[in-house]
């Protein structure tokens, strides 16, 4: 189960560079993670304010993805969180653990850690990557920062604001264009509230259970 959703991570990354939508994505079968209610994702990719530079401190991030599992009580997260903590990280990275740097936070949620290493997407160059993997009472949270050399601090920061804020009280209105709000969405980054990192702009939203489900 973990290993057919990190693959579809993967692929979403793919999607950045073309028009496909979510309804296209392939189905991830979440069943293995018991208790789960909803699972909604945004992605962020460079927009029009991305200012590349050949200095390496300027790098401007390629992706960014912020993720919310909410369960209807804090062991089935508890559980959720344990689950992705040891299958996760290496299915996204597609190496072993021996080879992801995985680091224990302490000032995040009830539990949090960090994994570190490259990302490769078929034959492009491999690119800098973080997953901060956070569990707060019943959610489970993460945000994945891809390319540059600031990919820690900014997945931290997409975290740590998904932790301030709480699920919006107005019913959830789907868009996939990155728009969406209500519910979960209403914790995610936006232009409006934070300052994206390097003109990522939010791209596409998803509901994977939505995906689950057709």
């Amino acid at each position: 189960m973990i290993r057919r959703l990190t693959t579809l991570f993967a692929l979403i990354l793919a999607m950045g560079f073309s028009s496909t939508s979510a309804q296209d994505a392939p189905p991830v079968d979440l069943s293995g993670l018991d208790g789960l209610e909803t699972a909604y994702g945004r992605m962020y990719f460079q927009g029009a304010m991305a200012t590349p530079t050949a200095d390496d401190t300027e790098r401007t991030p390629l992706f960014g993805m912020a993720t919310i599992l909410t369960f209807n009580d804090p062991e089935s997260a508890r559980a959720g969180f344990e689950a992705l903590d040891e299958e996760f990280s290496t299915g996204f990275f597609g190496t072993s653990d021996e080879d992801v740097e995985r680091e224990e936070i302490g000032d995040l949620g009830d539990r949090a850690v960090e994994f570190t290493d490259a990302f490769t997407l078929d034959t492009a160059p491999a690119e800098p990557a973080t997953i901060v993997l956070v569990h707060d009472d019943d959610t489970v949270l993460f945000s994945v920062m891809v390319s540059g050399p600031d990919t820690s601090k900014w997945a931290a920061s997409f975290a740590e604001h998904m932790l301030e804020d709480e699920d919006g009280a107005d019913e959830i209105v789907f868009s996939e264009d990155g728009t969406s709000t209500g519910g979960p969405f209403d914790r995610m980054p936006t232009m409006d509230e934070m300052t994206v990192p390097g003109g990522l702009i939010p791209y596409l939203d998803i509901d994977y259970l939505a995906s689950t489900a057709e």
